[in-house]
């Protein structure tokens, strides 16, 4: 991959208000505090400048002008010149809330000798090289950096690109689309301030709050979230983006190819002659396509990811002028042998049905799991796709013109997943699980399994697997008959959902490495489906811990103090691998390793008189 274009930086300043804006805390929805939002919307609009801005007096001052605008801007946009966190005062250490003090906006102006217009008029129209047109990004949101970063770069032909970053937290496309229009008009003179407004930003976040108790029991029942459930990797789906490096392209789809989309869509759709807009037959044909591209295997279940606009669905309808994340997410599932075979009509009418099925309830119920339970949506088989041809950009003119390309400003991160974390979620009680072992007495005992127990183990394992001949390790057979046995023996309900937790080294699986010389510290299915299944579960447990994954942990403990929910829980770790039967004092090897006895975990520890063994 090419190195990004380089850029000088002249100026990179903090612009604040520029008048006196409220001095609060703002507490931000469920649904701007969901973890897979907590990112930068990033935006690229490309200016022709037909005046051609060149001289050093023009650009000072075209500067000034835009820089003027934004501290406008900002008044009726106050909470995107403050700062987010994780709420300090409430239980509900999952959301976030945004500190208003006119802390500021940041805004870079810098000159590119490299690049210049011509580029973007070329196909591909995205190229990671242009990530230095964004030069501040807001990764590190929760920890200070500012919500919102404008970067005004002259092209070496006197064009000029416009990179935007925008906390997803704070603004959806279509409240971030809004702001810009705002903004750039301030820059034009076409406005004058937040009184020529003729719809006024609305922060009021009141309706998208956790609901009351008793219309969330109802919800509950009735309400299927498929975006929210795991489904089963048959292909290493997660592992494989994480390792395969994907290039960004573009590909323009005009009228008369979208109208044969979609005539082909209505006549080979369930229901006859169905009509389907553009959004509709496209992303059900880039979904088509994607799967038959990376071969997949035919029962891998698929799941189709696009936001739905939630701002007239529910009741009431969110005020004209609302910025905030107005958004849930909409799911099409299907299977790759169904997608592939059934074709662009059915995946069209998926893709339809799911928009359909959004209304204030289905709001109301996401509302509510994103609230108690951190829910995110599970990567395995995801495609998310977004429509930015409908918020507006293309009218986005700071007085250089329409923009001639408008985009996301691409990375070599841009496929990063979005990575779900089942230890943190919590689970239904089916059999008072966390106050029966509360009130029981239990007593630690041991087992050895020498060598050839171990290799009868994996034996059945590999045989019993989805797929076959497998080879597993001892712990994940060890770990796997442990979870079984204890879940047969303690007589759960067969609905009630069971975690195993184990712990897995990072030290080589994030980038960069640790040093060498780190010391920090980096029932129903179960007993039906057998030792070969239950492994396979431990193995894909164990292939998704990577260095995106390792991050995301980091993140949810660091930004909401996030603990591994007991319901349903056995943690089991390796202690046989340590080297503790090593350790001599001068008094020869140890002839019993193990813990003070708890009752709270499983152990694998060494053997004194049999390497091999594990007790």
């Amino acid at each position: 991959m090419a190195s990004s274009t380089q850029i000088q930086v002249k100026e990179a300043v903090y612009i604040t208000p520029s008048s006196p804006t409220p001095s609060h805390i703002l507490p931000l929805s469920s649904l701007d505090s969901q973890l897979f939002i907590r990112f930068t919307i990033e935006y690229l609009l490309i200016y022709n400048n037909p005046a051609r801005t060149k001289s050093a007096a023009d650009r000072n001052a075209f500067t000034s002008r835009i820089k003027a605008a934004l501290s406008a801007a900002l008044v009726p946009y106050y909470p995107l010149a403050g700062r987010v966190r994780a709420q300090q005062s409430s239980a509900a250490a999952a959301n976030l809330e945004v500190v208003c003090k006119a802390q500021g906006a940041a805004f870079v102006e810098a000159v590119s000798d490299s690049i210049s217009i011509s580029e973007f008029h070329k196909a591909p129209r995205h190229s990671t090289q242009w990530r230095n047109l964004l030069s501040i990004h807001v990764a590190d949101l929760l920890r200070g950096s500012p919500p919102l970063v404008v970067q005004l770069t002259w092209l070496a032909d006197g064009a000029a690109a416009v990179g935007v970053g925008i906390s997803h937290c704070l603004c959806d496309g279509i409240g971030s689309a809004d702001f810009l229009n705002f903004f750039a008009s301030l820059t034009t003179g076409q406005c004058r301030g937040f009184t020529d407004l003729k719809v006024k930003p609305v922060w009021d976040r009141r309706h998208l709050m956790n609901p009351v108790k008793s219309r969330r029991v109802m919800n509950r029942s009735v309400i299927a979230h498929p975006e929210f459930n795991r489904v089963q990797d048959l292909c290493g789906f997660v592992s494989r983006f994480a390792r395969e490096t994907l290039t960004p392209t573009s590909v323009i789809f005009d009228q008369k190819s979208l109208n044969g989309l979609k005539r082909l869509a209505s006549s080979t759709c369930p229901q006859k002659e169905m009509k389907f807009t553009s959004f509709e037959v496209l992303s059900a044909h880039v979904w088509t396509c994607w799967a038959m591209s990376l071969g997949l295997p035919s029962t891998q279940t698929l799941r189709l990811l696009f936001s739905v606009n939630v701002r007239n669905r529910i009741k009431p309808n969110l005020p004209e002028g609302f910025y905030g994340n107005g958004f849930v997410l909409g799911c099409a599932q299907i299977s790759v042998g169904e997608l592939t075979d059934k074709g662009i009509g059915w995946a069209s009418w998926l893709v339809r049905k799911a928009k359909e099925r959004i209304g204030d309830e289905y709001v109301k119920s996401v509302v509510e799991m994103v609230s108690e339970s951190n829910a995110c949506p599970d990567p395995v088989g995801v495609l998310i796709v977004s429509q930015w041809s409908r918020l507006g950009l293309e009218k986005v003119d700071f007085g250089m013109g329409k923009p001639v390309h408008v985009g996301p400003v691409l990375s070599d991160s841009l496929n990063r997943s979005v990575f779900s974390h089942p230890e943190f979620n919590r689970v239904q009680y089916l059999c008072g699980f966390v106050s029966r072992f509360a009130g029981q007495s239990l007593t630690p005992t041991s087992v050895i399994f020498d060598q050839k127990s171990l290799n009868g183990l994996k034996k059945l394992t590999s045989s019993t697997c989805p797929q076959k001949e497998m080879k597993f390790t001892s712990f994940e057979v060890l770990s796997t008959h442990v979870w079984r046995c204890w879940a047969m023996s303690l007589g759960f309900p067969s609905t009630q959902t069971l975690r195993l937790l184990f712990s897995v080294n990072v030290r080589n699986r994030i980038k960069p490495n640790f040093p060498e010389e780190f010391y920090g510290n980096g029932v129903g299915e179960l007993t039906d489906k057998g030792i070969g299944c239950a492994s396979w579960l431990a193995r894909k447990a164990n292939e998704i811990i990577g260095d995106e994954y390792v991050k995301s942990v980091v993140e949810m403990v660091s930004e909401s103090s996030v603990c591994p929910d007991s319901v349903g829980v056995l943690m089991v770790s390796q202690w046989s691998i340590l080297g503790l039967e090593k350790v001599d004092f001068g008094m020869g090897k140890p002839v019993h390793v193990g813990p003070v006895l708890s009752n709270r975990y499983c152990l694998f520890l060494p053997v004194y008189e049999h390497k091999d063994a594990v007790k």
